[in-house]
């Protein structure tokens, strides 16, 4: 009996780089690299997926391979898997931004539900400490995904890139050509995303960041993990320098900067034109945000995303979609992919970016590593990163979650370095239990928990179209062109949308790739790079359907 398409679909998702007899009735065919393509022509057909080879006694078995990742240039089974992981976790954080104002991201006592709008804290304090279950919601989340799967995302594309650049010159194409038009494409997503739907975009930074530190993809793997824990390391660098030795009027005018040993003389980052960064953020709000007579930044961001005023006056969703950007995104937007991407994005992004590569290059992400030392890895590394962060958030709460900015121990400085630092711990753990798992995964006994594993990595294999999905989901919940709840719920409370999320994107990624070979917004970033629009649909399949290999 030939292979029907569920059996085609679990052994397309479930063990795309394992070397196995097909568990049908004709053993005249065996896997030998399921290959799904993702944005690469590297796929001719479904029918090339399968290698005749001579007819196998039943009664002889073939010998099977060893479980194994992937191959050199081949798609990362456990890419996939980290990757999809990553998406679902970063939404956590992400409903966050979406449904609160910025401040309260960071600081749990900027803004909770009693806030009243133009009044502020009905106590009249500046902040307001979460106490009882929220203080609990926020060190539960605090501690398990803040930081975390935005950091392993980062070096997911990093690994990405040096992946990206092995299929492209194992099949004769320009890797440089092939790279930037790939981050070109990109930056055309990020910059419509975040103007159009959500500030808190990261591909704009991505596309950057790809740009310039593809160059370095060819250094040793020790060279890149130094360099990426350095550049990780420079924002501790830089925000200690500007606190250590600098008054107030100082810090003001120039905001970052470094002294140059043994002058008098300083260098710091600034954009052209502007004496500091702080100037440059101040033009751009006073420019391109018509909302410029609030006294608090919170009610800025809750007339702005709930659409009060706008609502009450019956204007249109576009109208209130419009004033959205004009209030409060394009603002935010522009001064996050510019001084903040300098002061923050890149070295953090940027570094996890370069030890993403140094890990591909010394095969983390391939499972060959021994299985001792992911489970030592994913058994120690996440208990000591939780200690640390611990540690920050009661140093923050016997500091009173000061927010003072030129308090060295408020949280703007010290106090965030505690999870600055832990995240990248937790992150190490959690990628390495993620490999751990794939391992056991590709051994063909465990054919249950392949299966299980299927929308976690669909969802991998459509990280884009996932990505912003979430964005619409979040963004139709909270923002006035929508439902308008943005400041209305506790953090606890946002954990349900998360949830539905999650297995709505689940169910929907796995179902969408039983019929397509590709997510929407990946087929159509690949057919802008390539210039290449076949049909995406698996039954389509063939020479002139399908990428060519």
């Amino acid at each position: 009996m030939p292979p029907t398409a569920v059996d085609l679909l679990f052994e397309e998702l479930s063990a795309p780089l394992c070397v196995y007899p097909l568990p049908h009735s004709t053993p005249h065919f065996r896997v030998t690299a399921l290959r799904p393509p993702f944005l690469l022509r590297e796929w001719s057909g479904m029918s090339q997926a399968f290698e005749p080879v001579a007819a196998i006694p039943v009664a002889a078995p073939v010998a099977t391979a060893a479980p194994s990742l992937a191959n050199p240039g081949q798609r990362i089974d456990s890419l996939d898997l980290l990757r999809g992981i990553a998406i679902l976790g970063i939404f956590v954080m992400n409903t966050w931004t979406m449904s609160l104002p910025q401040t309260a991201y960071t600081n749990p006592a900027a803004y909770n539900t009693t806030w009243i709008p133009y009044e502020g804290f009905p106590s009249g304090a500046n902040l307001d400490p979460p106490t009882g279950s929220e203080f609990w919601d926020y060190t539960f989340i605090h501690l398990f995904a803040d930081m975390k799967f935005i950091t392993m995302f980062s070096m997911m594309f990093g690994a990405g890139i040096v992946l990206q650049s092995e299929r492209s010159s194992k099949k004769g194409r320009n890797p440089w050509l092939t790279h930037y038009l790939r981050m070109i494409v990109l930056l055309m997503f990020g910059l419509t995303h975040t103007v159009g739907f959500w500030y808190g975009d990261i591909l704009t930074d991505y596309a950057m960041a790809g740009m310039i530190l593809a160059p370095f993809r060819k250094l040793p793997a020790v060279v890149l993990l130094m360099m990426g824990m350095m550049l990780v390391g420079f924002v501790t660098v830089i925000d200690l320098a500007r606190m250590n030795g600098y008054g107030k009027e100082d810090l003001t005018r120039t905001l970052v900067t470094v002294p140059i040993p043994f002058t008098s003389e300083k260098i710091g980052l600034r954009i052209p034109g502007f004496t500091s960064l702080e100037s440059w953020d101040s033009h751009v709000r006073w420019t391109y945000s018509n909302n410029k007579d609030f006294a608090n930044g919170n009610d800025q961001e809750l007339e702005t995303y709930r659409g009060t005023t706008l609502s009450k006056g019956g204007a249109s969703f576009f109208e209130i979609w419009i004033e959205e950007i004009r209030g409060h995104r394009l603002s935010t937007s522009i001064i996050s992919h510019t001084s903040g991407f300098l002061q923050w994005v890149f070295p953090r992004c940027g570094g996890c970016l370069l030890i993403g590569m140094a890990l591909y290059k010394r095969r983390f992400f391939h499972g060959e590593w021994s299985k001792g030392a992911y489970a030592t890895i994913a058994g120690i590394a996440p208990f000591v990163g939780w200690a640390i962060i611990a540690v920050g958030i009661e140093f923050n709460v016997k500091n009173g979650w000061n927010d003072d900015w030129y308090n060295y121990f408020s949280l703007w400085h010290l106090g965030e370095e505690f999870n600055y630092w832990g995240s990248l711990l937790c992150t190490f753990g959690y990628m390495s239990f993620g490999i751990l798992v794939a391992i056991w995964a590709a051994d063909p006994a465990r054919k249950i928990l392949r299966t299980c594993l299927i929308p976690f990595r669909a969802v991998g294999r459509m990280a884009l179209t996932c990505y912003l999905t979430e964005t619409l989901i979040g963004t139709t919940i909270f923002y006035g062109h929508g439902f308008g709840k943005f400041g209305y719920l506790k953090r606890v409370e946002l954990l349900p949308i998360v949830f539905g999320t999650w297995i709505f994107l689940l169910i929907g990624a796995t179902v969408w790739l039983s019929f397509f070979r590709q997510g929407p917004l990946e087929w159509f970033w690949h057919s802008l790079v390539y210039w290449d629009w076949r049909n995406p649909r698996k039954s389509a399949a063939g020479p002139d359907a399908a990428p060519a290999a």
